[in-house]
């Protein structure tokens, strides 16, 4: 039976109950600290940090540890399943251990001390290591993880069972990696340098092999996989003629060759939430077929590239990353539904045929799985994968309505694990979401809690659920006393507006193009901003929607995802391009920059050929504007000084005033400003990124559902 779903705190208790030191964490939970600090290494103890603040600062909130501790349960009193199993009465295990103290004396008996597992049938979880790393993969065996490096993205390879780590190219290598069937060869690719070079190495001895070359933009083949005799290597290659597909193929190790075993649509651009949709193809074990995603859906096709193409799951879910059993009988995967968390899936096939048998089954939940780590699933069945427990945070700035300026720091007082969503009309109460109730963390995605500003008083708000048929996209733009409600279908290009009244959606937009973020109503209700990006297109897009007569109309370019915000008066649209903050009338015009931040470092161009990556988060975030339309607010994220701003921008002037400052560290994102309707305040919340955590999935029901 899988691990049932982690119990949540309402935002009442968890206001009340809030624990502000590893002392006092330790003597609500009757332990010491080194011992919970522990814990939260190994157990994932649910503690965070706060942001700005020195690292040994932490808070945790009874709810959650009362929720934990149930679900650990005895586990966490039983000592560690290493060296002897001891068992029964004192003195029969003396006696045991001075036996076998006499038969090693005599040489007749040789006392080995090896990891002891226990296998109860239920599915278990551990976590064996926390690091930043930009992609990784387990070795077949589970003893190495290869991973690049989150700053340098050079490669390096780290022993899971000591913790040690040691570089094996100095480099900067792209995200796909493939480890050879016997886990004594790494293949990889190294970018920078032109021609990018497919390499493998040995990961004993540091040999290189350099297997095929190649430049932008059709690049070289990216690794996914070994043959099983390990003279071959399944790659995904880029198209230069067709950037819109992506060819998946052998080549040989031995003279470059490609044999081409099949094309599928290549990587379509949604928003920075969404999964990754590459092929990702894997091999099975006997190498007879390839498990391969497209279009979000699962696929089978015989590795040697005859035959048609095996549709193993038809889902408006998103389903990716597939993983073979070690038997190859079955074809795992992991799904997310929108705004909730992501999952592990199985799909039993017969193994000669790749013909499924029966239904798809659930196998685990995944939590906040990242995609720093591919899944990847060892001999004995177990499963490893990355996650992450990100934190945000809600706070309040107060500010002079007249002159913007801000009266005093910015305070909190809001549970972790929360976002702010938006201000009631009159600006009394501030609607927020919190990870344990709703949206972020898989709970209710219509769940916000709202929070009287004067009382401090919490209580939930639940937005009226919109049909199953938008249920699959995402909600935007929540304005609590609004009628309605907008929803967005990355997936399907479209745009909807749901009126809770007659609870009738409506269509606003349909686009051939793929939609980014940023999509939002003008405040008069008659024109729609929107961002989107070409297949094969290095630029974003900024374009107007009219409701009155369907047209639309280009408004910027930008090399980044704009996230525009509408003025007040719904004359002029706000935005970021890069690192500056960049405004454009909204009845077209020549876009104004306003001011910039500090550049962080872009992409050269060419550099990521059919892929836009996304830099938003490393330095300016979406702005908003006063209720009086004179002044815009903006964070942004300075990471080479280690500090977070919030600035306050005179539109006529351009000039800015640094409104708060905030020390914090690389992967803490400020987030979405929102002015009070009578301007006395600004909420942001800090969101922090931490180390990825590897998990390690033991038990799971591989062969079918559980019973």
């Amino acid at each position: 039976m899988p691990e049932a779903r982690p119990e949540v705190a309402t935002p009442e208790a968890l206001a009340n109950g809030r624990l502000d030191s590893w002392k006092e964490i330790a003597a609500y939970l009757k332990h010491d600290v080194r011992t919970v600090q522990r814990w939260e290494e190994t157990e994932g103890l649910p503690v965070y940090r706060h942001p700005g603040k020195q690292r040994g600062t932490v808070h945790a909130y009874k709810p959650e540890l009362d929720a934990w501790q149930k679900r650990a349960g005895s586990r966490l009193e039983r000592p560690a399943r290493r060296g002897w199993l001891f068992v029964g009465r004192r003195h029969w295990l003396a006696a045991l251990a001075a036996s076998v103290a006499v038969l090693a004396g005599l040489g007749l008996y040789r006392v080995v001390r090896r990891d002891i597992r226990i296998d109860t049938g239920q599915p278990t979880q551990s976590q064996i290591a926390a690091f930043r790393m930009a992609s990784g993969l387990v070795s077949p065996d589970g003893n190495w993880l290869a991973y690049r490096d989150a700053e340098t993205a050079h490669l390096w390879i780290r022993d899971l069972q000591s913790g040690r780590s040691r570089i094996l190219a100095p480099q900067w290598t792209d995200w796909s990696l493939a480890w050879s069937r016997d886990s004594r060869r790494l293949a990889f690719v190294t970018l920078g340098d032109s021609p990018h070079r497919l390499e493998t190495i040995d990961v004993r001895t540091g040999a290189v092999t350099v297997v095929a070359k190649g430049a932008p933009p059709a690049s070289v083949p990216r690794p996914h996989g070994w043959s099983p005799d390990g003279t071959r290597l399944l790659a995904t290659v880029n198209l230069s003629d067709r950037p819109a597909e992506v060819q998946m193929a052998w080549i040989s190790l031995k003279d470059e060759k490609l044999t081409p075993v099949s094309t599928v649509p290549g990587p379509r651009q949604g928003p920075p939430s969404a999964p990754p949709t590459t092929p990702d193809p894997q091999l099975s074990p006997d190498g007879r077929l390839v498990a391969y995603t497209s279009r979000g859906d699962i696929h089978l096709i015989p590795a040697d590239g005859g035959g048609q193409p095996i549709r193993l799951t038809e889902h408006r879910d998103r389903e990716w990353n597939p993983v073979w059993s070690p038997d190859g009988r079955s074809v795992l995967f992991v799904r997310r539904r929108s705004n909730e968390n992501s999952s592990l899936w199985a799909v039993a096939i017969n193994p000669q045929t790749g013909a499924p048998k029966g239904e798809a089954f659930f196998v685990a939940p995944l939590g906040h799985q990242t995609s720093a780590l591919r899944p990847s699933v060892s001999p004995r069945g177990d499963l490893f994968l990355s996650r992450d427990r990100g934190t945000a945070q809600v706070f309040l700035l107060e500010v002079d309505p007249k002159s913007g300026l801000p009266r005093g720091s910015p305070k909190s007082g809001f549970p972790a694990g929360s976002g702010a969503g938006g201000w009631s009309p009159d600006g009394s109460k501030l609607y927020y979401r919190n990870w344990a109730v709703g949206g972020a963390v898989g709970g209710d995605p219509n769940a916000f809690v709202e929070r009287d500003i004067k009382t401090g008083q919490d209580r939930l708000f639940q937005i009226p659920a919109a049909p199953p048929a938008l249920r699959s996209g995402y909600l935007l733009n929540f304005r609590p006393g609004r009628p309605w409600i907008l929803h967005a279908d990355f997936r399907g290009h479209a745009v909807y507006r749901y009126d809770t009244r007659t609870q009738q959606p409506e269509t606003l937009l349909r686009t051939d193009e793929e939609l980014q973020g940023g999509i939002s109503l003008s405040p008069d209700e008659m024109r729609l901003a929107f961002a989107t990006v070409a297949e094969g297109r290095q630029t974003y897009t900024l374009r107007l929607f009219r409701l009155s007569d369907r047209t639309v109309m280009t408004l910027a370019s930008s090399r980044l995802a704009p996230q525009a915000e509408w003025s007040p008066d719904s004359r002029t649209l706000a935005y970021t391009d890069a690192n500056c903050l960049m405004v454009v009338p909204a009845g077209g015009g020549t876009p104004k920059e306003l001011v910039c931040a500090t550049p962080s470092k872009l992409p050269q161009p060419g550099t990521f050929p059919g892929t836009l990556v996304n830099f938003l988060w490393w330095n300016a975030i979406n702005p908003t504007w006063s209720p009086d339309g004179r002044r815009i607010a903006w964070t942004v994220n300075v990471p080479e000084n280690n500090r977070v701003e919030l600035w306050i921008v005179d539109y006529a002037t351009g000039k800015r005033q640094v409104a708060w400052a905030g020390e914090t560290d690389y992967y803490t994102v400020p987030r979405g400003p929102l002015w009070s309707p009578d301007g006395t305040r600004i909420a942001f919340s800090l969101n922090t990124y931490p180390k990825d955590q590897i998990w390690v999935l033991r038990n799971l029901p591989l062969s079918g559902p559980p019973r």
